[in-house]
């Protein structure tokens, strides 16, 4: 199964997985039947400790959330500041 993934620019940096991105930043993944929105975001390799938080097809998913073919997985940093 294909799951296009875009991730912010910091996260972005710190991939090793995927092709690379298309001019809008999405790039796509092979995944096994029967992952989850966690297991993706896992095989990504973002470094250990970063903090992500993840949306599916443009909503938050619980981190068990299984994935179909074709799912769009957007991926970004929180953000503080104040």
């Amino acid at each position: 199964m294909r799951v296009s993934v875009s991730l912010c620019a910091v996260l972005r940096d710190s991939c090793d997985a995927g092709d690379q991105p298309s001019a809008q930043g999405w790039f796509d993944i092979e995944i096994a039947e029967g992952m989850t929105l966690h297991d993706a975001v896992q095989a990504l390799g973002l470094p250990a400790g970063m903090e992500s938080i993840a949306c599916l097809n443009g909503r938050p998913r619980p981190e068990g959330t299984p994935l179909a073919d074709g799912d769009q997985l957007y991926i970004f940093a929180p953000v503080s500041g104040g």
